[in-house]
């Protein structure tokens, strides 16, 4: 995929970076129902706290060393799409595009996984995508994905390894080795690395740029919000994002949804 094509090129690109994972989980929420309303196609690039975050019908701790998390105090906390545990800190980039349209799955992950493929190539790394949605240098996973299809609207967001703790995320994340045993996936899903370790000249200032110029294509304005996302956000983080079901085993303080993002610029 040599870049977006022009119809899923999106208006604007909300950066952040910090605020609570709770809030950053709500945000993407409020993206998808703006989107929905407004028909205008988003694009975010956020760096989120220490956390883990699960799929949205993945059990708290399937996959997630829940008792490890709690006692080293790193957040669990439910998104919109699905799939399984991933974890995130400030050495790892999230990238999200949001279509006010319905889209197959494997067009989904196509887009969304195209992004992470373009960058790599501005950084002068070669890579492939293995089981649909990870993208992988050699045999080491370096970003994976996952989708959120409405009626009128998808929601497709991946990470990206640059700089992340890779023991600490081995300390709480299950590695699924019966999926690989099943054949259902391959074993680099469960085999992560940072881009750093890869190629040491890769700076996260770098890769946030590389993703930046993919997903604005020089043309999308850079921005903290888009018609009200922010306050729409704090509403959903509220009223959902600290319950139990989305911020598992125990639910989050209602400050959570207080503390949020600041503004990651300049990216171009």
């Amino acid at each position: 995929m040599a870049g977006l094509p022009q119809r899923l090129r999106p208006e604007k690109v909300i950066s952040h970076v910090g605020g609570s994972p709770q809030f950053n989980l709500a945000f993407e929420e409020a993206m998808l129902e703006y989107s929905m309303s407004s028909d205008i196609i988003l694009g975010r690039i956020w760096i989120n706290p220490k956390s883990v975050v699960i799929g949205y019908n993945l059990e708290p701790c399937e996959e997630v060393r829940c008792n490890e998390a709690e006692r080293l105090g790193v957040p669990i906390v439910r998104r919109v799409s699905g799939g399984g545990a991933v974890y995130h800190d400030y050495g790892n980039i999230n990238v999200t595009l949001v279509i006010p349209e319905r889209l197959s799955v494997d067009e989904g992950y196509k887009i969304i996984t195209g992004i992470i493929m373009d960058a790599l190539r501005l950084l002068g790394v070669k890579a492939h995508i293995e089981n649909i949605n990870d993208v992988v240098v050699g045999r080491w996973k370096v970003s994976g994905s996952s989708l959120a299809v409405k009626a009128r609207a998808t929601l497709a967001h991946a990470t990206l390894l640059v700089d992340s703790d890779i023991a600490l995320l081995r300390r709480l994340l299950i590695p699924r080795w019966d999926r690989v045993e099943r054949g259902e996936v391959t074993p680099a899903k469960y085999n992560p690395a940072n881009l750093s370790s890869i190629d040491p000249s890769i700076t996260m200032n770098r890769a946030l740029k590389a993703l930046a110029t993919v997903l604005s294509a020089g043309e999308a304005e850079f921005a903290y919000d888009a018609g009200g996302v922010i306050d729409r956000a704090h509403r959903l983080c509220i009223d959902k994002y600290i319950a139990p079901k989305w911020s598992p085993p125990k639910g989050s303080r209602r400050e959570s949804c207080n503390e949020k993002p600041r503004h990651l610029a300049p990216l171009g």
